[in-house]
């Protein structure tokens, strides 16, 4: 294939996606976080207000939410067909995706009643976590690693109960647009629902003071249950935010940690 027909190729998968997004979300706010995945090969799109597909005509009327969903199913299928796949993450931290949540045409009560599962569900994975998580001191007392091991019989069990929470909330029409479009990311959440291999790498020396106190280097990095897949994040997090965000390498900090005052600024009195 010369360079010219690839062009033209990728212009009109563009388009094909492009259009197929703007009919399943019209009438929705903004694009939720997704993905396209067109054969192997992985394009983001834009999440902060952008929109893939032009604006509605003056006089277009969004459908229903019924016939919207039934429009949804036949475009994925169509997608599905010509090896397009959406990957959309359904949560933010322990909430549905708000966005999403619109596309399903969720009532604010359904909402409620599914981020109470997933609250329980993060909170019964944290516990476990703990009971079986391990950690360490480097011998010159400077870094903290907090190793946690798989949790296969609890986490499918809370994977099935947080599953059936869903199906229940939305109903076999919503539930198929959802399981379309969202299946994998549901199924990845919560580092696989306790089986992958997560550890942790916390500094136990301040690297610098901000607002409300000092702050530390963390390194957070997982291996995929699969053996295949793997992925880690770094920053650095006072006290109080490693408590809210990583409750499981919280557990493990020292009494006096977060109390310790940052090394001198170079070239400093």
């Amino acid at each position: 294939m010369n360079a010219r027909s690839r062009y033209t190729l990728i212009a009109c998968s563009g388009l094909a996606v492009g259009f197929a997004l703007g009919w399943i979300t019209r009438s929705t706010p903004a694009l939720f976080n997704v993905e396209v995945l067109v054969g192997r090969s992985v394009m983001p799109l834009p999440t902060q207000g952008a929109r893939v597909h032009p604006a509605p005509r003056a006089q277009s009327t969004p459908l229903p939410p019924a016939s919207r969903l039934r429009s949804g199913v036949e475009i994925l299928a169509w997608l599905e067909e010509h090896d397009f796949h959406l990957a959309v993450h359904p949560f933010n931290a322990d909430a549905f995706d708000p966005k999403l949540a619109a596309l399903l045409d969720l009532s604010p009560a359904e909402v409620d009643q599914i981020n109470g599962a997933l609250r329980q569900t993060k909170q019964r994975l944290d516990e476990l976590a703990i009971q079986t998580a391990t950690s360490k001191v480097s011998p010159d007392g400077k870094l903290l690693t907090v190793m946690v091991s798989p949790l296969p019989a609890q986490g499918d069990a809370l994977y099935a109960n947080l599953l059936g929470t869903i199906k229940k909330v939305l109903g076999p029409d919503r539930f198929q647009l959802f399981d379309q479009i969202a299946g994998a990311g549901f199924d990845g959440a919560f580092d696989r629902y306790g089986l992958n291999p997560v550890t942790y790498e916390l500094s136990l020396e301040p690297s610098d003071t901000q607002v409300g106190g000092p702050v530390y280097n963390y390194k957070r990095y997982f291996v995929g249950a699969d053996g295949k897949s793997s992925g880690w994040g770094s920053g650095v997090l006072s006290r109080s935010a490693i408590e809210a965000t990583f409750p499981v390498l919280a557990h493990f900090l020292p009494a006096d940690f977060g109390n310790q005052a940052p090394p001198p600024t170079p070239g400093g009195g």
